[in-house]
């Protein structure tokens, strides 16, 4: 599938969506007692790669604190789980031969680690860098290599600065914040078919004062498994905003979308946009491309070709306007626009053809 479709999907909704991170934290209005809530519908990526590891950190580096370890503090170590003894100290990269490295002395001292291409002299010419070598090091040539500061090998191999979670632990973690940190504002919750069959409205967008603690619990329950069906997913929280019918909700696993987010319990979802100037937003939390993902693509590319000839169809009626009454005003500006829209050749072929 097309990377772009999943862009695409968001325009079919045809309702005005904005990523301004203080806007998806509450719409404001002129008059605060008619203010409405924006809405903001999650989908989690539950595919078996978000059991995936990642580095979390505790306790942020800092250069100016001597870390406790066995690294040497005057060694620099071109792996992070290199043994004590494969340092080079740091005078291999202060030599006269040491051309190109007086920035990422600096740097390495300064951050504790330094990306930059580096060759070591040893055995009687210029090689790639040999474990524990203290001979001297260039900074120009070479392979593309991380260095990093003995004080910075202690902190990161001491557990109490660092640990693993899995992809999901990290982003669950982070939409538990804030559904705790959260006010004025409807959220709810998607996540995918455990057989990449799309997905479904786990929980409905409403009050986070009522959502907050359903959103919580579900997310509790989640684990990695199956694919990732991203544009799938993205269209059925498409048709849930415009209130249409399921698509894939309807034989999700491990659940179907919940009751509460369908009018009765029918087919046909509940909308939760009360109000043509709400604010709707859709965010999606994923660590992959798409995978498994084609059975909405006729579906999103009608969706497509229906909004793009709705267009056409308004612009050549702004077309032929701007023909019979001048070429001024705001009829002008809106034929300019039409022009950048459909490209230069296709507007000169219209042209002649309303002549």
């Amino acid at each position: 599938m097309n990377k772009c479709a999943v862009a695409v999907i968001a325009l079919c909704i045809n309702l005005p969506i904005s990523a301004d991170d203080t806007e998806i934290y509450g719409a404001t209005a002129i008059d605060p007692a008619n203010r409405v809530n924006s809405n903001v519908l999650f989908i989690m990526d539950t595919s078996g790669s978000m059991q995936g590891s990642v580095d979390v950190t505790l306790n942020p580096y800092n250069p100016n604190t001597t870390y406790s370890g066995s690294y040497y503090f005057n060694d620099v170590y071109n792996g992070l789980n290199d043994s004590q003894s494969k340092g080079h100290h740091t005078t291999s990269l202060t030599q006269s031969s040491s051309t190109g490295c007086a920035d990422e002395v600096v740097t390495v001292a300064s951050v504790g680690k330094v990306l930059g291409v580096f060759q070591q002299y040893r055995n009687g010419r210029w090689r790639s860098l040999g474990d524990g070598n203290d001979g001297t090091i260039r900074c120009n040539q070479g392979s593309a290599k991380w260095l990093y500061s003995g004080n910075y090998m202690n902190w990161y191999h001491d557990p109490s600065n660092r640990t693993t979670s899995t992809r999901m632990e990290v982003v669950v973690d982070v939409v538990k914040e804030l559904t705790h940190s959260l006010s004025d504002i409807n959220m709810g919750l998607m996540r995918f078919d455990q057989n990449s069959d799309g997905g479904m409205i786990d929980v409905e967008v409403s009050d986070i004062a009522t959502s907050g603690a359903l959103i919580r619990s579900k997310l509790d329950s989640y684990y990695p498994q199956g694919g990732t069906p991203l544009e799938e997913t993205m269209y059925e929280a498409a048709r849930y905003y415009r209130g249409e019918d399921w698509m894939f909700g309807n034989n999700s696993l491990p659940n179907i979308s919940v009751v509460e987010s369908r009018v009765g319990s029918s087919s046909h979802y509940l909308s939760s946009i009360e109000a043509s100037c709400q604010k709707n937003h859709i965010i999606l939390l994923t660590d992959g491309e798409p995978t498994n993902d084609t059975s909405a693509n006729d579906d999103v590319r009608a969706c497509v070709n229906r909004e793009y000839d709705t267009s056409i169809r308004t612009q050549l009626q702004l077309f032929r306007q701007w023909r019979l009454h001048g070429r001024t005003g705001v009829l002008d500006e809106k034929c300019r626009s039409f022009r950048s829209i459909c490209g230069q050749s296709r507007y000169h072929h219209l042209y002649h053809w309303w002549l």
